[in-house]
């Protein structure tokens, strides 16, 4: 039987996540119907290639080299269905497909010989998702306009980042017309279970396909990260700004409202009392006072003062802790130099003897 290949190459923003976490998950489910997930990146020809970095290394491949890079891929898979009976193979991986207009054509380009490799060897079939552009844009200056900081310099306008991102959808008709045959082009909106649709086309089942991975932040979040990553000239990915917090989920935050529900609604006074009345009617009988005044105003608390004035706080403590950090740096560069002196001292103090050695030898 023919070895097929299939390769989904994006387009990024696409539920891409989504489904290589369910293939991923469901490695043993997938053997079972002779099919292997091989993750992202083309390490399987050379471990150079595996992570971002090796991709970028791959697609620096010559026309000749990307060839041969094929011949070798062929007979690793040849050798992993001799193994194991595997006899369909998956590549999941956006990076293939690129983010700008000069990107998403060029990786075509780079890749049309390698695929033209392959297939005279395996069945091959390209699968790529595409979003409407009026939804697709906004999640991606989101993705890489702030979450991935990928331009130089200051964050980008959403305007300017956008207009270079839209680019990408160039790559389509050049993917179309290096395999008109081989390309199948798929659309994604938010009413469709990608995964699912991803395993229809496929012709694949998973036990565990109703997990999905959401990469959704609030915009609140979102504009945190932004200006975080604003002071950064140098592209920045999400995990500086995840180290910077300690690891702290932003997203586990309760809300205002959530706080003022659960914290300050008392709504439920007058049902406690009520659940203890015979105990304060004996309270009432035994010290002769009834001091049950009757329901109170149950009314929640106002969001708008209470966020005023948390902000009016908020800025009183980041002016108080800004002096606290910066006490601590002063203390903390003064033992450093007295650390430094000492070991300075102590160089010192030892080069005589240093020098007196040396002579005598």
């Amino acid at each position: 039987m023919m070895i097929e290949l299939f390769l989904h190459i994006g387009m990024g923003k696409t539920g891409t996540t989504s489904i290589q976490y369910a293939l991923g998950s469901n490695q043993d489910c997938l053997s079972r119907q002779h099919t292997q997930y091989l993750g992202l990146w083309f390490d399987l020809i050379d471990p150079r290639f595996f992570g971002a970095m090796g991709h970028e290394v791959f697609g620096a491949l010559s026309e000749a080299e990307m060839r041969r890079a094929a011949g070798t891929f062929v007979k690793r898979l040849e050798q992993l269905r001799a193994e194991s009976g595997i006899t369909r193979f998956i590549i999941s991986s956006e990076a293939i497909y690129g983010l700008t207009e000069e990107n998403s054509i060029r990786l075509a380009d780079h890749f049309a010989p390698f695929i033209a490799t392959l297939r005279r060897h395996l069945k091959v079939r390209i699968i790529v998702y595409v979003r409407d552009p009026y939804d697709w844009l906004p999640s991606a200056y989101t993705q890489w306009g702030i979450h991935h900081k990928t331009m130089q310099g200051p964050v980008r306008p959403y305007g300017e980042m956008a207009r270079a991102l839209v680019g990408s959808y160039a790559g389509l008709p050049r993917w179309k017309h290096h395999h008109p045959d081989l390309l199948e082009v798929r659309r994604f909106d938010k009413s469709i279970d990608v995964v699912d649709d991803f395993c229809s086309t496929v012709g694949i089942e998973l036990e565990n396909a109703q997990d999905r991975v959401l990469e959704r932040t609030s915009v609140a979040e979102s504009v945190f990260r932004l200006v975080f990553n604003n002071r950064f000239e140098e592209d920045v990915m999400p995990d500086r700004f995840d180290i910077a917090m300690g690891g702290l989920s932003l997203s586990d935050a309760p809300t205002l409202h959530q706080i003022i529900r659960d914290g300050f609604c008392y709504r439920e006074t007058a049902d406690i009392v009520e659940e203890n009345r015979e105990m304060f009617s004996s309270i009432r009988d035994s010290i002769g006072i009834d001091f049950l005044s009757g329901p109170l105003n149950a009314e929640l608390p106002k969001e708008g003062p209470v966020r005023e004035r948390l902000l009016e706080q908020l800025v009183y403590v980041v002016a108080a802790q800004s002096d606290r950090i910066a006490s601590l740096e002063a203390a903390v560069a003064k033992l450093k130099g007295r650390r430094m002196r000492r070991l300075l001292g102590r160089l010192g103090a030892s080069f005589p003897d240093m020098m007196r050695t040396k002579t005598m030898r």
